[in-house]
């Protein structure tokens, strides 16, 4: 068996010769004290931070974070809403500390001063987000796959 493949997950014997004075151990995990490490702190977040997926980018040594945030939309009262999505970016060092970049993608009341990545027809769940590196173009080497509803009113048909 070639081990020499990077990374190994050591979770039963399967790769392992000798077991001789090996104890594995199970222990109970321990929340972060600075949780939460994600915080809805920008206008479009009203409605808090949802689906999430997270890369850590070997070529820039990074970790980037792709995630959901909802916010609804008031067509007729206070009662009678409902909600948007968009995808919003961040990115750490440590993933720890999340920025949150301006991207000037996607325009929020007026400005794309924002982490904005796309918004979605109606309601959408975040999949995965893929990097090629094969991708000869920069600008389409990350790909990503998500759910959508459609056939539903856009935010914009009834604001």
């Amino acid at each position: 068996m070639d081990i020499n493949t990077g990374k190994q997950l050591l979770v039963d014997d399967r790769i392992i010769e000798d077991i001789w004075n090996v104890r594995r151990e199970m222990v109970r995990p321990a929340k972060f004290i600075d949780n939460p490490l994600m915080v809805a702190d920008r206008p479009w977040e009203d409605k808090g931070v949802a689906s999430c997926y997270v890369l850590f980018d070997e070529q820039e040594n990074i970790f980037k974070i792709w995630y959901n945030v909802f916010n609804y939309v008031s067509w007729r009262n206070e009662e009678d809403h409902c909600y948007t999505y968009w995808i919003c970016y961040a990115e750490s060092k440590d993933g720890l500390h999340w920025d949150k970049p301006k991207l000037g993608i996607i325009e929020y009341e007026g400005s794309t001063k924002n982490n904005l990545v796309m918004q979605g027809e109606w309601w959408a769940t975040l999949g995965t987000v893929l990097k090629e590196m094969d991708e000869e173009d920069p600008a389409r080497r990350y790909k990503m796959l998500y759910t959508d509803v459609f056939d539903m009113p856009t935010r914009e048909a009834v604001a």
